[in-house]
């Protein structure tokens, strides 16, 4: 699969994080630290490290904040500072830490005790939390203020199924809860809706790009869950899409908002850059037909509604279809567009320099 990533351009596109998740551990510990399992990984992990990094490429792994894995293995409750030494030791660089095994209500002490044995290594390592998930499952309120405090990314709402209604229930979830979300999101700390599925059955190509376009509105890690030697070409050049990662990569960091929801249209925003000197800055525009009946939503967006306005006006590009022009708007003017039931118009509107 790393190679994969290396030669058929992901690397190149920003995927640069190859992710091992459960089941990859022996049953048992070994004089206290884990081991992989040696028919899977009969070199080990710190070999595993050494050839993805090689390719130019970053590992992750995976372990539980509880006693167990969700799948059974053992998991790094007791054993925080052993395993994240033995973690850097072999060279990870990421490490998603579940809680199928913890109780959520001392799940606040134990991810905060982890995070910072995970620090003491010394090692740049991504730490990738599912604290909220657990929490908020169990009826508690996360503080998210001490988890984006904590955490580089933060796992909210179930996992992502190969259905749309999945994808769009964390959307929800992230919409529902974007006052407090977009008030801790930003480099360093990253809310995670869980994983890009694009390519596997399940989705139309149009829910595919909904995905795409959702986790760039919203700064999410875009991280695939996908066979990528098998992918089909549409998918595989949506994944590619370099206008849609430049959104989700922007420099600013700013997560982006659910603006309105009428007639079952969804209208989101994220600014993003260039941003002028006099602080006015562009914005991507993802603009969804929720509808699954039905004809094309006719939807009229006032460039000054949507925030923008600066007099010198916006270049509007088609994030989707190659970064089309769409056309040069100013704040009295509207940009109508027309979307087809669950599909997406994705642009992002350049402010011009004065």
């Amino acid at each position: 699969m790393a190679e994969r990533m290396v030669y058929d351009g992901y690397k190149d596109a920003g995927y640069e994080y190859l992710i091992i998740d459960d089941c990859w551990s022996f049953y048992y510990r070994s004089q206290g630290k884990l081991i992989a399992d040696p028919r899977r990984f009969p070199r080990g992990m710190k070999f595993v490290a050494h050839e993805v990094h090689y390719r130019g490429l970053k590992l992750g792994i995976y372990t539980d904040i509880g006693t167990q894995t969700c799948a059974g293995f053992p998991g790094s409750f007791g054993y925080y500072k052993a395993d994240a030494e033995t973690f850097a030791e072999w060279g990870v660089d990421y490490i998603k830490v579940d809680g199928c095994s913890a109780d959520p209500k001392q799940m606040d002490d134990l991810y905060t005790e982890l995070g910072q044995a995970i620090r003491s290594t010394g090692r740049d390592i991504v730490y990738s939390c599912e604290w909220p998930l657990y929490q908020q499952k169990a009826g508690i309120t996360p503080n998210y203020k001490n988890i984006s405090k904590t955490c580089n990314t933060w796992r909210n709402y179930d996992d992502i199924g190969y259905s749309w209604d999945s994808i769009y229930g964390a959307v929800e979830y992230e919409a529902a809860n974007q006052d407090i979300l977009t008030e801790v999101s930003g480099p360093g700390a990253w809310t995670d809706p869980d994983a890009i599925v694009v390519g596997n059955y399940g989705l139309t190509i149009e829910q595919q790009r909904l995905q795409m376009a959702f986790w760039a509105v919203m700064a999410a890690p875009m991280i695939m869950s996908n066979d990528l030697r098998s992918i089909d070409k549409e998918s595989k050049e949506l994944i590619l899409n370099k206008y849609i990662i430049a959104v989700n990569q922007d420099p600013l960091g700013k997560m982006g908002r659910r603006l309105s929801k009428i007639n079952n249209t969804d209208v989101w925003t994220r600014w993003v850059s260039p941003k002028l000197p006099d602080g006015r800055m562009s914005m991507a525009v993802l603009v969804h037909n929720a509808n699954a009946f039905g004809g094309p939503m006719r939807v009229v967006l006032g460039i000054s509604d949507l925030g923008l306005d600066s007099a010198a006006g916006y270049q509007v590009n088609d994030l989707v279809h190659d970064n089309a022009l769409v056309g040069v708007f100013y704040p009295h003017q509207s940009i109508i567009v027309t979307v087809p039931p669950l599909d997406i118009f994705f642009f992002k509107a350049t402010v011009n320099q004065a």
